[in-house]
């Protein structure tokens, strides 16, 4: 299961948005992309990124699904066509509560002393 969200930076006047994919089993950040706005453009890049790292072998033998919020770029026709034309299983949280992306949330946390 690949798990996806963005986060971000203020920066003196403006915003800078990370989208991450997250590979839930090793923990591993898969795919990203560091831009400057939330337009769907920008996390299909980081899901490019995941999709690339994936080995021919691993595309036709997996059962891959991504899990996101209900985000306008994740709903995106163009996000949800990647995602299926790769055979890419599509989870999303059922309200929007970010506490349902809680696992993912913690790679952003670092552990205290």
């Amino acid at each position: 299961m690949w798990v996806s969200d963005i986060t971000y930076w203020k920066i003196k006047d403006c915003f800078l948005y990370i989208s991450f994919i997250t590979d839930a089993y090793s923990r591993k950040i898969i795919g990203y992309h560091l831009g400057g706005s939330l337009q769907t453009s920008e996390t299909i890049q980081a899901l490019e990124m995941a999709i690339l790292n994936l080995s021919t072998e691993h595309k036709k033998s997996l059962q891959l699904m991504h899990h996101s919020d209900r985000g306008t770029q994740y709903c995106s026709n163009e996000y949800v066509k990647l995602l299926e034309i790769n055979n890419i299983g599509i989870s999303m949280t059922e309200n929007g509560d970010p506490l349902e992306l809680y696992f993912y949330m913690r790679i952003f946390i670092l552990p205290l002393p």
